[in-house]
């Protein structure tokens, strides 16, 4: 029983000021050595009961201070629980902006894309994933990529889309790398063995026949191609160039066929968007590329084209000459009048809808902190 009492008189009951200390109702100074014990207890009922009202005080938060009831507070506000472990750490308390993830964007791995990617590989805020024209609209329909360099007659493959005029694959003219090639001349071909990797290619080639040329062959995949003497074959890419067919005697370019038809421009791809991305500063980052990527086409000739077969001055021509990478008015009316004479022909992937544009503010860091 003594030493029951004993552990009972250890037990304090404490109301702590900061400018002093008051035990069981009586001030004390602040340098008390030591505070008031609890008279012994020797009914061991009236012991558990002491027991029960005891209670440990928490040590007191360097923020916290009483008010005039006594009761502990956070610079004025009631603390719920005034113990420190409810005090946040300084590494918590810090709410740190979330950063962005990167956005992703898939384009083309031909020479002729590389002017408008240059140096996307090297931004923190762009993950790029390489393909042919072809594969493009499956990755925009699988949800594995957020803007994709897009054949232009796959605009209408996926309702909302946006095109982004931050720059694109075009031509007024002579491309170089659309080109069909024939033994008989246009108007006697009766069949197209198509390279599968376009389908603004293979579209423009149906609607150059019908308009231009007034017939109308049959297009069939580039696997099943004949040696049949009236049989064309529709290449496209670095192939054209580097693996060029021999023995065909005539060659149509498309981009040059065109202009014959119409007098415009032609897209073959343009920047895309899916509905509802939040593009942020891509399209500044896309124009900045777009102008780094043709200062800088001698050193995109020497690390991408001429280790592909190209000859360095023909790929360089190709690049800064041939190819027109901007995206204007003409290029935008070109692009209407394509997808009026595809909607004509029933070759559109979907529904016909018209243009939506990104409209580009002025150029800015992208994602960079002010």
């Amino acid at each position: 029983m003594q030493d029951f009492e004993g552990v009972v008189r250890s037990r304090i009951r404490t109301r702590r000021h900061c400018d002093g200390a008051e035990i069981q109702g009586r001030d004390v100074p602040a340098t008390a050595p030591t505070p008031t014990l609890l008279s012994p207890v020797s009914n061991p009922r009236l012991a558990f009961a002491a027991l029960r009202r005891t209670h440990y005080t928490p040590a007191r938060h360097p923020s916290s201070r009483p008010n005039r009831n006594g009761r502990l507070t956070n610079n004025g506000f009631p603390m719920t629980n005034p113990s420190p472990l409810s005090v946040r750490s300084p590494e918590t308390a810090d709410q740190r902006a979330i950063p962005r993830p990167p956005i992703r964007v898939a384009s083309v791995g031909f020479v002729n894309s590389r002017p408008l990617i240059d140096g996307l590989d090297q931004n923190p805020g762009i993950k790029l994933t390489m393909a042919v024209p072809s594969k493009l609209i499956g990755i925009l329909k699988a949800g594995e990529a957020d803007v994709a360099l897009l054949p232009t007659i796959d605009y209408h493959a996926i309702p909302g889309l946006r095109m982004i005029p931050s720059g694109g694959i075009g031509c007024f003219g002579h491309t170089l790398t659309v080109r069909l090639f024939s033994h008989v001349p246009a108007a006697q071909i009766r069949a197209v063995a198509c390279d599968s990797d376009s389908h603004t290619s293979v579209a423009l080639s149906k609607i150059l026949f019908a308009r231009l040329y007034k017939t109308s062959p049959t297009f069939v995949d580039l696997k099943h191609a004949t040696s049949a003497h009236d049989e064309a074959r529709l290449l496209i890419g670095d192939k054209v160039i580097c693996e060029e067919p021999l023995g065909f005697e005539h060659q149509i370019d498309l981009g040059d066929a065109w202009k014959q038809l119409t007098g415009l421009p032609f897209v073959f791809a343009i920047w895309c968007a899916m509905p509802g991305v939040e593009l942020g500063d891509l399209p500044q980052e896309l124009e900045r590329a777009r102008k780094r990527g043709l200062a800088n086409a001698q050193k995109i000739v020497d690390k991408n084209a001429v280790p592909r077969g190209w000859p360095a001055g023909i790929a360089l021509q190709y690049l800064t000459m041939y190819l027109k990478y901007d995206i204007g008015p003409r290029q935008l009316e070109a692009i209407r009048t394509f997808h009026d004479y595809a909607d004509e022909l029933g070759l559109l992937p979907g529904p016909r809808q018209p243009l939506e544009v990104v409209q580009i503010s002025q150029p800015a860091g992208l994602w960079e902190n002010d």
